[in-house]
């Protein structure tokens, strides 16, 4: 049910460019850290999940946990990764309010 894939580490083309803005300077820091997520992680046969982890869950938890380690509070974590999420899923609240 589950595969740990040992390919290219797959980076997410729509959250890591509107995480840029948020966090320039710990980008490197948060791609590195979610590489280490990825490679450490059995990821499920089921390509919905994987698509969910790559583009969502992993990056998160990957910025969160760099941003928790320098010291941020967890709410000014948590707002950091609200501004990503609305920067990414911006045209999806467009959508949904017609």
């Amino acid at each position: 049910m589950f595969q740990n894939l040992k390919r290219e580490i797959p980076i997410s083309k729509r959250f890591f460019p509107a995480l840029l803005p948020v966090v320039d300077e710990t980008y490197k820091q948060v791609i590195a850290r979610y590489r280490d997520l990825y490679s450490n992680h059995d990821l499920s046969n089921n390509p919905i999940i994987q698509r969910l982890l790559i583009d969502g869950i992993l990056p998160g938890l990957a910025i969160y946990q760099v941003l928790r380690e320098r010291g941020e509070s967890q709410e000014s974590t948590l707002a950091m990764i609200d501004q990503t999420s609305e920067i990414l899923f911006s045209d999806n609240f467009v959508k949904m309010k017609k």
